[in-house]
């Protein structure tokens, strides 16, 4: 019952959002200079994949600003020191409609993006909220076909975001952030 009482909140939440106006634009992947990327801290191996991406995307002229989500099953052992990042832990940064907690979350929600870049590799609650709570002028995602969609979501990713690269394996996050660079300027021509 709780199930779907939650389902039935976030429902009307993402309605609401989804008619929300926003200044949204296809720009070229060097024109953009501020990037929100969502990614989800498994291991400490998927944070330094995410580090190097962000390393590299910083090279090239462009403030990241990072939102990893850690899942409630995982226990973090390791250390994250860079400036521009925050952990939402699944155990204690969710509300009771398994939402990020306004406060742990506002800083991020009050900038304005060129693009934001959702590497969680699955349709997820929580990219969709922050997707549609963000300010970006576009919101990219990722979608592994070869996984079902979650059924507490209301939506796919295709209806939440402006643009969806599809594949039939799970994500290669310095694969897919090439790929939304050669998208981009395939779109923008």
């Amino acid at each position: 019952m709780i199930g779907f009482v939650r389902q039935r909140y976030c429902r009307r939440l993402f309605d609401k959002l989804l008619k929300k106006e926003r200044n949204r634009g296809i720009m070229r992947y060097d024109e953009a200079k501020s990037i929100l990327l969502l990614f989800v801290m498994y291991n400490e191996a998927a944070w330094h994949i995410v580090n190097e991406c962000t390393q590299k995307m910083e090279q090239e002229g462009k403030e990241v600003e990072l939102l990893g989500v850690l899942p409630a099953d995982v226990e973090r052992e390791f250390l994250v020191a860079r400036t521009h990042t925050c952990l939402l832990d699944e155990k204690n940064n969710l509300n009771f409609w398994h939402l990020p907690r306004h406060e742990v979350v506002a800083d991020l929600l009050n900038k304005r993006y060129d693009l934001l870049i959702d590497a969680t590799g699955t349709p997820n609650l929580i990219s969709q909220y922050i997707a549609l709570m963000s300010d970006a002028a576009w919101r990219i995602a990722y979608s592994d076909r070869s996984q079902p969609q979650p059924k507490e979501l209301n939506y796919s990713n295709e209806e939440i975001f402006d643009f969806v690269i599809r594949n039939d394996h799970p994500i290669d996050i310095p694969r897919y952030i090439n790929d939304i660079e050669m998208y981009l300027k395939i779109l923008k021509k």
